[in-house]
């Protein structure tokens, strides 16, 4: 506002328009003396001394927290714990380490079973745990920081990065790029999951070329492997299991025409994939309930094994209302028609199961665009929200 003020007095009236014009090329960034020449080269009066000096010292206060905020701490990766075997190579040779040793491009680290390494930054604040046998190793700390994780697991907590001075992290078959995140990378040869806890990460297929990089925000994942469209999906983890007991019959209508269905089971827990262990019990009945997250775009099979009556339930989006049976299993192996499914999105799906006396068991299986028969896995499922507490009993 001085600055504005003192151009303006200086160059009257007429001047409004060109000032206005200056004193946004010096917000954009532009110097003091394009700003200046842009009144002056209008109206040809030279600026005193004291104009030059206030848009200095405006020029000043714009870049300095400009500067400090485009400029945090950066620091260079060292060891900072370690627990169990851990072995370091530096030029492809042993190599002693100690607390504090700081890693350079070129070296490597390797965890063993149940191991451990944590990595520092210095003043950054920065951390990166290392395990599952990881093989890590510093590419290179020159504009940026770029790592290879080619096994086990890296969880990271990246701290903001200098703008154009990423911090990446390459994998055998993917690529993260992070800016400044909570984050867990986890690689195999021809498998890499990145987990976002905070922030984003910009997440590239090495082995397909045609395949677009996905940006994975909070509580997103997203899978590079074979027969697996890259796409940023919500956390999964299994599916919600709500049980009843003490309800008499074998059919899943003796479930569902019971008093305390759906509101009062007696107890709920998640599963991790779409199966239960063999079960000796009398008059139990349950209901599994979430959503399934296909890898990718095509037609899935669904089947579905259960003693005694189990019904499986699809729906065509992830409103449960819209759910219709797509199986029916009663002691026999029941299967879907082919159902098209899109990768990225989420479908609402449901098992209501009855089992009335003796052993019960219940699968459910899926096969689709190159991927076998398989039972599906927690990786494809999340649940729906658990019930904080149940409802007083009749």
């Amino acid at each position: 506002m001085a600055c504005e003020g003192i151009l303006r007095s200086q160059f009257g009236r007429r001047s409004s328009r060109a000032v206005d014009q200056a004193m946004t090329r010096l917000a954009e960034g532009e110097s003091v003396s394009q700003s200046v020449v842009l009144v002056t080269g209008r109206f040809g009066r030279r600026v005193p001394m004291r104009v030059l000096l206030t848009l200095a010292a405006c020029v000043t206060l714009l870049l300095v927290p400009a500067l400090w905020f485009l400029s945090p701490p950066m620091g260079e990766p060292e060891l900072s714990e370690v627990s169990g075997y851990v072995r370091m190579e530096r030029m492809g040779q042993p190599h002693a380490f100690a607390r504090g040793t700081r890693l350079q491009p070129g070296d490597s680290l390797f965890t063993g079973t149940n191991a451990a390494a944590v990595l520092g930054f210095g003043k950054e604040p920065t951390r990166f745990d290392l395990g599952g046998e990881a093989e890590f190793k510093v590419v290179s700390l020159i504009s940026g920081k770029r790592f290879d994780l080619r096994a086990g697991k890296l969880e990271a907590s990246v701290s903001r990065q200098r703008p154009f001075h990423p911090l990446i992290v390459t994998t055998p078959n993917a690529e993260a790029t992070v800016v400044g995140t909570r984050f867990t990378l986890t690689a195999a040869m021809n498998r890499t999951q990145l987990d976002v806890d905070g922030g984003k990460v910009r997440l590239a297929d090495l082995s397909n070329a045609s395949a677009k990089p996905v940006k994975v925000s909070v509580r997103h994942y997203a899978i590079v492997a074979p027969a697996t469209e890259l796409a940023a999906l919500p956390k999964t983890g299994g599916l919600l299991r709500e049980c009843w007991t003490n309800i008499p019959g074998s059919m899943v209508l003796h479930l569902t025409s019971h008093p305390d269905f759906p509101a009062q089971p007696d107890g709920q827990d998640v599963l991790a994939v779409f199966s239960t262990d063999v079960m000796r019990t009398n008059n139990f009945g349950a209901r599994l309930r979430g959503f399934v997250h296909p890898p990718v775009t095509g037609d899935y099979t669904f089947w579905m094994d259960a003693r005694d009556d189990a019904l499986l339930l699809l729906s065509a989006d992830e409103n449960p209302r819209n759910q219709v049976q797509i199986a029916y299993s009663r002691e026999t192996d029941a299967s879907s028609s082919p159902i098209p499914l899109v990768a990225g999105r989420r479908y609402s799906i449901e098992v209501l199961h009855k089992i009335g006396d003796g052993q019960g068991h219940l699968a459910v299986e899926w096969q689709g665009p190159g991927r076998p028969r398989e039972i599906v896995q927690g990786d494809f499922l999340s649940p729906e929200r658990p019930r904080k507490k149940y409802g007083a009993k009749r």
